[in-house]
């Protein structure tokens, strides 16, 4: 089930920061690179975020988060994280669709080339890929993009 996460509150910022890393992890094993910045924040990054978070509980567990930071004109995706013991279990996919069911705005997000699993699902809600880049430490990203009306 999709719940608001008040990531000011001190038990909650835990819960995402260690959810964030063990997903984090498993990401930095896919590609290859163990600098990603989510996995340098601690909780005071967590709790002084402006982003909106949502998680996903199973059975009274977090088991998923997603947050996003949301304009007049468009949506971005900051981070989607699962529990890797809830890996292939649809909790992402659910956690993306509850954001862009609605939306009358364009929807971006940022992930790293080689995150295969990752840019996959996002191809298969309509996101589209806008643009590829090498970040200062080299890696290589790709931004995509969820354009208005376009059908899950």
């Amino acid at each position: 089930m999709l719940t608001s996460l008040q990531q000011s509150d001190n038990s909650i910022a835990a819960k995402i920061l260690t959810l964030q890393k063990l997903s984090y992890n498993v990401e930095a094993e896919i590609i290859g690179y163990y600098n990603i910045p989510p996995l340098q924040e601690d909780i005071l990054h967590i709790q002084s975020s402006k982003e909106v978070f949502l998680g996903w509980m199973v059975n009274g567990i977090l088991t998923g988060v997603l947050s996003y930071e949301e304009t007049d004109k468009s949506i971005l995706i900051c981070r989607l994280v699962v529990h890797p013991e809830y890996f292939r279990q649809g909790i992402a996919a659910n956690m993306l669709r509850s954001l862009i069911v609605d939306q009358n705005k364009p929807i971006y997000v940022c992930t790293a080339m080689k995150n295969t699993p990752a840019v996959r699902l996002y191809q298969q809600f309509g996101f589209e890929i806008t643009n590829t880049f090498t970040s200062c430490e080299g890696l290589y990203l790709v931004q995509l993009e969820k354009k208005l009306n376009k059908p899950l």
